[in-house]
């Protein structure tokens, strides 16, 4: 496996993970759970210039929520 593609990988498990996790409001279950999310979501912009636009819109929204603690609700 390439380089590129280990990168593909790790963004997408980790884009799942905060998909998952948004979903579910786990960012509001507890401060833990927060810290948590943004946790996975700081990992996420070390690789921003890889990630698509689309995953890079989906991460601004998430970041917001979990900094204000808003449901989310897309």
């Amino acid at each position: 496996m390439k380089a590129a593609e280990i990168r593909k990988t790790h963004i997408d498990d980790r884009m799942d993970q905060v998909q998952t996790w948004m979903e579910s409001n786990h960012h509001m279950k507890s401060e833990q759970a927060n810290q948590e999310v943004w946790d996975v979501i700081l990992k996420l912009l070390r690789s921003w210039g890889a990630m698509t636009e689309e995953d890079r819109d989906y991460i601004e929204c998430a970041k917001d929520a979990v900094l204000e603690r808003r449901k989310w609700n897309l």
